[in-house]
């Protein structure tokens, strides 16, 4: 999945090249965003969801079907490449006015 990730990655990215991570302000500064062909927020913050493995594989146990349980969201505005891994900040939801992690 290397290569298929990688090309994944490079397209996110392309699709607002000049965005860029502020460390000093901890956001995504010089997006395409907001914009009618960008979007609301950068194409670059990407929103993960977490769950919890433990009740996933007993979940298979005693009915045979996967449960997942959520346990965390989180957004990731996704920096580039290094080495083949994908790198990234956390950063804020786009749909809150939270506090920064």
């Amino acid at each position: 999945m290397k290569g298929p990730t990688v090309q994944g990655v490079a397209d996110l990215i392309n699709l607002d090249p000049k965005a860029e991570w502020d460390p000093a302000t901890k956001t995504v500064i010089n997006s395409c965003a907001p914009s009618p062909e960008c979007g609301a927020v950068s194409p670059r913050i990407v929103t993960i969801v977490a769950f919890d493995p433990m009740w996933y594989e007993r979940s298979w146990w005693p009915v045979g079907q996967p449960i997942l349980r959520l346990t965390n969201i989180v957004s990731i505005f996704v920096d580039g490449i290094v080495g083949g891994k994908v790198t990234g900040y956390l950063t804020n939801h786009p749909w809150t006015s939270a506090q920064q992690p």
